[in-house]
């Protein structure tokens, strides 16, 4: 991680090598025989050159460590205001480092086509939750209504059979009322006939016990006749109220499933839910946002300080700013350079180890290359020059 972050672009390997690895190519071109040995000293041309370019970017990267280990020095030997002021600046870039992160990795509970339709309808949306509540409430009324509506018609429905039962009970109760009062009639007729005393007086009693009832179920009948005719005036009255209240009903479902299914939800509880979380969630995108640029702010600032002490490379500190706050974080950095220098340093001895013995074998026997011993001593001499074996 370290070596990734801290290694500098490398110039291009071909500006330095082209040459020699065309004198290599040359070589071997020229020296395509038969002969082991000569292609042995061809291959070690070209293991030389390589084994150069490897040495080179050791170094280099060598370089780059040691300017790192030299600017843990510095640091550690500015002055208390200055060291202070970094300290502080690098404190901020952590803290709001850590918050970025806890936003980045955040379970958010909206998803992103859920926060684009909300985000583009926001200004629609609380007079759309107040609609849909308004709408859920007059289906809730529509419903009790219509169920009262229902009992309503119920209730005629059975005033209407009473009224009818009652009707029929009067008709039978009539004719027997009748058919008992013409017996009784006959009866007296006979005992009137034969002088029964006290005839005469009873027949008009019974007379005016059935004139007394065909009056009350004349009366009675009629009332229930009315009663009918109201119980059906209600009923239909019922039963067009029954058809309005549903018509409105269908009219105010459909436009409460339409919302619901628009913005994906069950009901206007579940709306009001979402549009508080979009509500939240715009407040933490412009918390993220606001940080990202107190986060620039203060990086560019840490830079600035650091720069001003003339530090290899400032801009990889906002990497490291727990080192910067933490003696102990520094120490620990100071201790993984230091190694890595020391295994550098050990890889550059091994490579410049093989390119001695490399070189010296090549200057032993690059006699037997006839007329390309030049190009070999050439090769020598450029890699020479390059210092790699400084």
């Amino acid at each position: 991680m370290l070596k990734g972050l801290f290694r500098k672009r490398k110039k291009n390997k071909d500006t330095y090598y082209a040459p020699l690895q065309e004198e290599a190519e040359k070589s071997s071109q020229k020296n395509h025989r038969s002969q082991a040995d000569k292609r042995y000293l061809v291959e070690l041309c070209e293991r030389l050159i390589d084994t150069a370019k490897e040495l080179e970017d050791v170094k280099r990267e060598y370089d780059v460590v040691s300017s790192y280990l030299n600017d843990i020095q510095i640091i550690g030997k500015l002055p208390e205001e200055k060291r202070t002021a970094i300290n502080e600046t690098a404190k901020m870039i952590s803290n709001l480092d850590t918050v970025r992160n806890q936003f980045l990795h955040a379970d958010h509970k909206l998803s992103d086509v859920q926060f684009s339709q909300m985000q583009e309808e926001e200004d629609e949306l609380p007079s759309a939750i107040k609609r849909l509540q308004a709408n859920e409430a007059y289906l809730d009324a529509i419903n009790r209504d219509m169920k009262l509506l229902e009992g309503e018609k119920m209730e005629w429905t059975i005033l209407r059979n009473d009224m009818l039962r009652e009707q029929k009970t009067l008709r039978r109760l009539s004719v027997f009322v009748f058919s008992l009062f013409v017996l009784i009639v006959v009866i007296l007729a006979v005992f009137a006939a034969n002088d029964y005393p006290n005839s005469v007086l009873f027949m008009f009693i019974a007379a005016f016990v059935a004139t007394l009832y065909g009056a009350y179920a004349i009366l009675r009948y009629q009332e229930c006749a009315r009663q009918i005719k109201q119980s059906d005036v209600n009923k239909n009255h019922a039963v067009s109220l029954e058809n309005h209240a549903k018509f409105k009903y269908v009219n105010i479902k459909n436009a409460v499933e339409y919302a619901c299914a628009k913005y994906h939800v069950k009901n206007s509880y579940e709306l009001i839910y979402l549009y508080e979380q979009y509500q939240e969630a715009v407040r933490e995108r412009e918390r993220f946002r606001q940080t990202s640029d107190d986060l620039a702010r203060y990086s560019q600032r840490l830079v600035e300080l650091l720069q001003s002490e003339k530090l290899y490379d400032s801009r990889i500190w906002i990497h490291y700013c727990n080192a910067l706050n933490d003696n102990k974080e520094m120490v620990e950095l100071n201790h993984d350079f230091y190694e890595r220098r020391q295994k550098l340093r050990a890889q550059m001895e091994h490579l410049t180890n093989a390119i001695s013995q490399m070189r010296s074998e090549l200057e032993l026997h690059a006699h037997e290359l006839g007329s390309s011993a030049g190009i070999v001593a050439q090769i020598i001499r450029r890699i020479d020059q390059l210092g790699v074996t400084e």
